[in-house]
């Protein structure tokens, strides 16, 4: 490694470590101006590069800078200009080039300081400078020229803080000791008063001037002395506390109890210095203690009397009371783990009575209801039940109170096992719920109350209603993956012959006009044959990454043109890209905003929104949790009858007279093959709101300009095969109509033989149209790997009714250069071929 490599890596490690210290590291020039400053900077809201070139006074507090002006700035002054005499030591330091440091206390700037300053707070920090660098040496040698500063800010906010808190203590402290109903005393190690606290005239009369220099023994009555010497003595360094109790004389001559704590201080020789006492005036309690102890010596002699006459008596109590005791431990460690289990489990656990009023239930309640136990308790549990499951609870109920008392709780037992109902939570949603009870007998047999658990079962009836949504919408794909070839070869021919003949007419003449309703009939059906198709098991999306705000809002705009209906838009500015096939996607916006447009006969405003959301693996939604973008559609109409909003999304169900009832069917498939979810919540004369989650993409849209116009030039020899004749003839006339010469193919092997059979006679063709599926036989797939066999840069376009089929969709894939799907016009088979042939 070289020296200038090993240099490199010691500069980046060094600066690593600057960026990591907490402290803000700074570097000025010789005028005060940052040129570096490291990451920490941003603990007071700067980023490094805001403060590069700008002066380090930005950053003081105005009524510090003059102070760090003093002490930097005027000492590169004192340099400058050479006055030794005021500043010799710092001068000569500089002239020597040795380092200065500044260690000054001042109050740092943030960048939000108005907002701090309002709020009454302060920085405080430990402004810390050295002066170092390079000297200029002028001609004579002695003078030097200051170059910057070096310097660390270390914030010391809270050791200001301690400071203070400290000083406040001590006067604490000193108001307490002032104040305290005890007597502080500090005597000598012989015993003299050294000082004594200002309640010691309170409490025994003197003043501290009257016994200041006397003993403290002198005032210790002598029949304490004894005590008083011997637990002094017992005071070591190791152990330097003392305790213990005494009688002291008040100046009127009375003897007071005093209970005394003291300590002994020693120096560190282990010398006595000093010792302070705090003694508490405990003569009332003393005297108590003492008719106490007279007492008690009485009582003790009355017990003495009547303990032979109780000990047999309380023997048998005390085994009692050890029997009882065991019981209730036993009893309280059983409550306490069923409370705690209760209180853990996700089910709710609840108590009610006969008549359904609500005696206990625990905190999963709250969870799953949003009722807390304190708000649910002592109401009835019917004021919780959805209306629509009321009916069915209560005719349980009433039948079984017809029954004889002895059939009674078999009955009872039997309406309260396995009951699904749906409950209304306090934010007004529903939540399906279990219940699993059994009655409570009383002393006497009857029932009063019952005691059950209930699981929330919403997700699993949500998954039920999915099961069998999907499982409706699969038999409706197998039907329509069986008719959609050949309804869309029959489709071919009526479109290709309409526009054959309208071509073999004039604008002007009556049949044209009738040939365009024709058309235009022909085309709904081709769009009715695609929507089956969306239903198939072979009808995948080709999804490819894409922003689906002007997908949102150019379906939105086309369906509303020439309506009354306005349009409200709220798309998040920062909206995640999705991976969505956008004609299916675009169906999708078209047929809910179509329906809103049919349910707001009266006009008004469809509100649509668009936004990030982040779906969490335990929420409601039968989502993996990840990122989505989440679509809301409002509209202000009718709204939807709850008898059959649970119906809108079933195949053929429609309450329009002239609808198909695929719309919303074909939008909750395309939804579903797009891993994402649809809901709809309506209010019947308030309007509905259709959501639908797509998962967010990892990847980044890509924005396409449109192309221009192509120029139309018809010419070359294509070869069409086919295995439906009505497709050849019409294929053939409309290829010969655009100008092309056409030759004919009923199936792959005859299409190749030819192929084969034109490049060998020097006359190859310029294009090949293939039909994707032939029955009994290979399809395209297989007759263009023959081609590519014969000819590597064979040109050919793949044709079905199969839209949605993988070489339809990804036909660059399987060596096609174009597709065109059935049924298709003159246009759409002009547009591919000069597309693929003359752009």
């Amino acid at each position: 490694m070289s020296i200038e490599t090993k240099e490199y890596s010691m500069n980046q490690n060094y600066e690593a470590v600057m960026q990591m210290l907490p402290d803000i590291l700074y570097k000025l020039d010789a005028d005060g101006h940052f040129i570096y400053i490291n990451n920490s900077i941003r603990n007071l809201g700067y980023e490094p590069e805001e403060l590069i070139y700008k002066h380090f006074s930005i950053l003081i507090h105005p009524e510090d800078v003059g102070l760090v002006q003093r002490d930097i700035v005027l000492d590169k002054l004192f340099v400058k200009s050479g006055h030794i005499e005021e500043h010799p030591k710092f001068f000569d330091e500089r002239r020597t080039g040795k380092r200065i440091t500044r260690d000054l206390p001042v109050r740092l700037i943030p960048k939000d300081y108005d907002y701090i300053k309002n709020g009454g707070m302060e920085i405080v920090a430990s402004y810390r400078v050295i002066s170092v660098g390079s000297y200029h040496v002028k001609p004579d040698g002695i003078r030097k020229e200051f170059n910057g500063t070096l310097g660390i800010i270390r914030d010391v906010t809270n050791i200001k803080k301690s400071e203070d808190t400290l000083l406040r203590c001590i006067d604490y402290y000193q108001y307490l000791v002032e104040i305290s109903n005890d007597i502080f005393f500090v005597l000598a190690p012989d015993g003299t008063i050294l000082f004594a606290s200002q309640s010691l005239r309170r409490i025994l009369g003197y003043g501290l001037g009257e016994i200041a220099g006397d003993n403290m023994i002198d005032f210790i009555h002598e029949g304490d002395l004894k005590e008083v010497i011997h637990a002094g003595s017992q005071a070591s360094s190791e152990h330097p506390g003392f305790a213990m109790q005494c009688r002291i004389i008040h100046q009127n001559k009375e003897w007071q109890t005093f209970e005394v704590n003291g300590k002994v201080i020693y120096d560190e020789y282990a010398k006595s210095m000093f010792i302070t006492a705090v003694t508490r005036d405990v003569t009332r309690r003393a005297e108590a203690e003492e008719e106490l102890k007279q007492a008690r010596n009485e009582l003790e002699q009355r017990v003495v009397e009547r303990t032979a006459a109780l000990a047999s008596v309380n023997d048998q109590l005390n085994i009692e009371i050890e029997n009882r005791t065991r019981q209730e431990s036993a009893i309280r460690d059983s409550e306490k783990k069923y409370r705690s289990l209760v209180n853990c489990i996700d089910d709710i656990v609840l108590d009610i009575d006969p008549e359904g009023v609500i005696l206990f239930v625990n905190p999963a309640m709250r969870t799953i209801t949003g009722y807390g136990p304190e708000e649910i308790i002592g109401h009835n549990l019917l004021e919780y039940i959805h209306p629509d499951d009321i009916d069915g609870f209560l005719d349980s109920l009433r039948r079984s109170r017809k029954t004889v008392k002895g059939r009674r709780k078999k009955l009872i037992e039997t309406i309260c096992t396995d009951n699904e109902l749906r409950i209304v939570k306090k934010d007004g949603s529903n939540v399906w719920i279990e219940i699993r009870c059994r009655p409570e007998e009383d002393a006497g047999g009857g029932i009063r109350g019952f005691r059950g658990i209930a699981s929330d079962i919403t997700r699993k009836r949500h998954a039920e209603d999915e099961q069998i949504r999907e499982s409706r919408i699969e038999s409706l794909s197998i039907l329509a993956a069986g008719i959609a070839h050949d309804f869309n070869n029959l489709l071919t021919a009526i479109i290709g012959n309409i526009s054959l003949a309208k071509i073999n007419i004039s604008e002007d003449e009556k049949n044209y006009d009738i040939l365009s309703e024709a058309e235009k009939a022909s085309v709904m059906a081709k769009n009715l044959a695609l929507q089956l198709l969306t239903f198939s098991r072979g009808g995948s999306p080709e999804k490819k990454t894409t922003s689906i705000r002007n997908l949102l809002m150019d379906t939105t705009y086309f369906v509303l043109r020439g309506s009354p209906i306005a349009c409200d838009f709220h798309i998040s500015d920062l909206l995640w890209d999705t991976d969505i096939d956008r004609g299916q996607i675009s169906q999708v916006i078209h047929n809910i905003i179509l329906n809103a447009r049919q349910a707001m006969t009266d006009g008004g405003t469809i509100r649509v929104t668009a936004e990030n959301t982040i779906v969490k693996e335990n929420d409601s939604l039968p989502l993996a949790g990840g990122n989505y973008i989440r679509m809301s559609i409002f509209d202000q109409g009718h709204g939807i009858p709850e008898e059959i909003i649970s119906k809108i999304f079933d195949p053929y169900f429609s309450t329009k007279t002239t609808g198909s009832g695929l719309g919303l069917a074909i939008s909750y498939s395309i939804i579903k093959k797009h891993s994402g979810h649809i809901t709809v919540a309506s209010e019947r004369g308030r309007g509905t709101t259709f959501t639908i989650y797509l998962p967010a993409s990892h990847g980044t849209a890509v924005r396409y300009l449109a192309a221009d116009n192509m120029k139309r030039t018809a010419r070359g020899r294509i070869l069409l095969m086919d295995d439906e004749r009505i497709i050849l003839e019409l294929g053939g006339t409309m290829l010969r109509h655009l100008g092309y010469e056409v030759a004919h193919a009923a199936h792959p092997g005859e299409a190749v033989a030819m192929y084969q059979e034109a490049r060998d006679a020097g006359k190859p063709f310029d294009l090949v149209i293939l039909d994707l599926i032939i029955p009994g036989g290979p399809g395209a797939d297989k007759a263009i790997e023959s081609l590519r066999n014969i000819d590597a840069g064979v040109t050919a376009i793949v044709t079905s009714g199969y839209v949605d089929d993988p070489v339809m969709i990804h036909y660059e894939k399987y060596g096609f250069s174009g597709a065109l799907a059935k049924p298709f016009n003159m246009e759409e088979l002009q547009e591919v071929l000069v597309r693929i042939l003359h752009s």
